[in-house]
């Protein structure tokens, strides 16, 4: 035993001389030279280096000063150079055939370009003149004498190492600053760790201090080739640093965003996450799965998400004051050319007030789901102030968007829901974003997915408030497309009557929409809308209103809507009273003062107010409506007119009224054929107390030259006047034949 201990003593002795004495008698800088000229006699870029130094302080140690790699033989700028370059071999560990290696770089800078090609000037450099193209096997390998390398653990420093990296495949820069790297242990068959402190610029995206650190293990195939890296503890801090992506993601420096990782990444560029969490603020992010640029596997979840505190990170959230809780979770699959994704958020007691829009949607409830090209709305419903809205459906194609939705809803009290007066279709940029990402890159997306998108809803409300007017049991068919929303198969009861129609709404997201409303209305109640318009009218005209009508508008409150407004129709009111008109009294006040008509029935009988039917067409304009062939028949009375009523509720009407001449004292002397009394009128003065006025004396005259040939005028000579008798007027001449 003693003896065998000896032996193994003296040739350790015998080696560690070997490894002590033999360096002196090397010429290092003369190996140097002629691997260098080795080298770049064989590959088209060119090496240089400096003069090699040893020393044997703390171990065998080389110094070589301004190594540089330059593209091609002529290249007078490098792509890599190195100051200082340091290497350090522990000859304790040479001892024991285990090298133990250490490198320093000090300030190493690296200019780095892919071509249109996607090759690396670097690895171009690198490119052989003259290279056999078989491979080693692996017994060749196990016999070379640097097989020993396979059992070196290396050790890797840098120090302020700059990077500039420029892609001329998308004509972008990205540059690593002040790299500092740190790798301990790094060999094939043994965890090392590591630790990566930078300041990094990529794109505009990435600016500021980004820190690494962590365990790994390299893995090799059967030819002792690297294959995989597995991932233990990585953690990725990136606090120091401002991350930007586009209009998705905005993160301050200075607040937290940490990734924790375990997983493996090998050489054909997959990552296999087992574990990852990310913390970004208050928020949590748990994931695995598999993610490469041909295949994705990978699933996600999240903790309860703060939407007060998520919007300070997005863009999309951050002109929403969105207050609540959300959690998530999902998983994407497929590949990077052609994603297949699926995620689903769960929205619970969140707020979320919309500039262009108030009041501020509350106590929002329910999930969205969204897959490739499809966005599911489940059970989603929420408060508009005293609104109540239920909905539910999908929107699919996001390229070529159709929606089909289910909107349901108890109350919509339009007087409360307002927009902007400076909200136009981009201020609903942030709205429609998260629908319009999938669309290709665009300066306005909500215009872009507006325009394409086709929509479908079906509604269903049980009572809507707009201006003074409810309208109860609404329902209709709602679409969208080229910017126009048309509600289908319109109908809904107000003021107990029952309205079918067609509406077509444009420029809905500009300031001033414009309308077009058709249809026909079957027995309004004319008194509960008249009382409605103004209490002064209450009791004015009664009756069932039935009608069609075709009219437009444009505005933005109810106010412009209605002084806008511009159409036609015709309507029939049926068994119905105007209380207002007081004909008998119009009438009586005519006549009383013409001894001619004293003690006429007129003085005696009412035509009292009600009336069978009321008809007419009218067409609104310039807050006017315009009324033409109007006729009102009652047991006692006819009427037919015309003229204007403003939406100020004054008249200005015209027309005739005929009764039977057995109603005044010689009615006889104007009555026509049927033994009617034919009277014209107007009426002017306000709705709610009106102007009757009758013209008794011109039909009157007009009578006197009509019936001459019966004796009209001796008969009515005979009348006393109230001036006294009137002359018999002269015989009219003789005829002439």
């Amino acid at each position: 035993m003693k003896k065998a201990l000896t032996i193994l003593i003296i040739l350790f002795s015998l080696v560690f001389l070997a490894v002590l004495i033999v360096p002196h008698f090397i010429n290092f800088n003369s190996i140097k030279n002629k691997i260098l000229v080795d080298v770049n006699q064989s590959i088209k870029g060119r090496i240089e280096a400096g003069e090699v130094k040893v020393s044997w302080l703390g171990g065998l140690r080389f110094q070589i000063p301004q190594v540089a790699l330059y593209a091609d033989k002529q290249s007078p700028e490098p792509i890599l150079h190195v100051p200082s370059f340091n290497t350090k071999v522990s000859v304790l560990s040479l001892i024991f055939f285990s090298p133990s290696i250490s490198f320093f770089l000090d300030h190493p800078k690296f200019y780095i370009i892919q071509d249109q090609n996607k090759k690396l000037n670097v690895m171009r450099a690198f490119e052989a003149l003259d290279m056999p193209s078989e491979k080693p096997s692996s017994e060749q390998i196990e016999k070379k004498p640097w097989a020993l390398l396979a059992k070196a653990k290396i050790s890797l420093k840098t120090v302020a190492a700059n990077i500039h990296f420029v892609d001329q495949t998308t004509n972008t820069e990205k540059k690593i600053e002040n790299l500092d790297l740190v790798l301990k242990g790094l060999g094939l068959n043994s965890t090392f760790s590591y630790s990566v402190h930078t300041n990094l610029s990529y794109n505009s995206q990435i600016e500021g201090h980004v820190a690494l650190k962590g365990k790994a293990r390299l893995g090799l195939d059967k030819d002792y080739q690297l294959s995989s890296i597995d991932l233990y503890k990585l953690v990725l801090d990136l606090t120091k640093a401002r991350i930007r992506y586009k209009n998705y993601f905005d993160k301050k420096e200075d607040e937290k965003f940490i990734i924790n990782l375990a997983g493996a990444y090998d050489f054909n560029k997959k990552l296999r996450i087992q574990n990852a969490k990310i913390v970004l603020a208050d928020s949590k992010f748990d994931a695995k799965g598999l993610l490469s640029a041909e295949k994705f596997d990978f699933s996600f979840s999240t903790n309860k998400l703060l939407l007060e505190k998520l919007k300070l990170h997005s863009p999309l959230l951050s002109d929403w004051d969105a207050r609540g809780e959300c959690t998530s979770q999902g998983s994407l699959e497929g590949s990077l050319e052609s994603p297949d994704y699926q995620a689903s958020f769960q929205f619970k007691n969140t707020s979320l007030h919309l500039k262009p829009m108030s009041p501020t949607l509350k106590n929002i409830q329910g999930n969205i789901k969204l897959k490739k090209d499809l966005l599911t709305l489940g059970q989603f419903h929420f408060n508009l102030g005293s609104s109540f809205i239920k909905a539910s459906g999908k929107i699919e194609n996001f390229t070529l968007p159709v929606a089909d939705f289910s909107i349901e809803s108890s109350h919509i009290n339009m007087n409360e829901i307002s927009f902007a007066k400076t909200a136009h279709i981009n201020s609903w940029n942030n709205f429609l974003l998260p629908l319009a990402i999938a669309l290709p890159a665009s300066s306005n997306p909500s215009t872009d997915f507006l325009q394409k998108l086709k929509a479908f809803a079906n509604l269903k409300i049980d009572k809507v408030t707009i201006g003074h007017f409810s309208m109860d049991q609404v329902k209709a068919v709602l679409t969208f497309k080229d910017m126009v929303a048309e509600l289908n198969n319109f109908q809904f009861q107000m003021l107990d009557g029952t309205f079918k129609s067609h509406a077509k709404i444009k420029d809905l997201f500009q300031k001033y929409p414009y309308y077009e409303f058709s249809g026909n209305v079957v027995d309004l109640d004319m008194n509960k809308f008249l009382t409605t318009l103004s209490p002064q009218t209450k009791d004015v005209l009664k009756g069932k209103l039935n009608g069609d009508f075709s009219v437009r508008s444009r505005g933005e409150s109810f106010e412009q809507i209605l002084s806008s407004l511009f159409g036609n129709g015709e309507m029939k009111i049926n068994n119905g009273s105007f209380s207002t008109l007081k004909i008998s009294e119009a009438i009586r006040q005519n006549l009383k003062n013409d001894p001619r008509f004293k003690d006429s029935p007129i003085f005696h009988e009412e035509f009292g107010e009600d009336f069978k039917t009321s008809e007419a067409e009218f067409e609104v304009q310039q807050n006017i409506i315009k009324v033409s062939k109007m006729k009102m028949i009652s047991e006692s009375y006819e009427m037919t007119s015309h003229g204007n009523i403003y939406f100020n509720q004054t008249l200005d009407l015209r027309g005739y009224l005929r009764f039977p001449a057995r109603l005044i004292s010689n009615g006889d002397l104007l009555a026509d054929d049927q033994g009617q009394v034919k009277l014209p009128f107007t009426i002017v003065g306000f709705l709610s107390k009106p102007r009757f006025q009758i013209d008794i004396v011109t039909p009157l005259v007009e009578r006197l030259f009509k019936k001459t040939a019966e004796g009209f005028l001796d008969k009515f000579l005979k009348i006393p006047s109230p001036g006294g008798p009137t002359p018999s007027p002269q015989e009219p001449p003789p005829s002439t034949p």
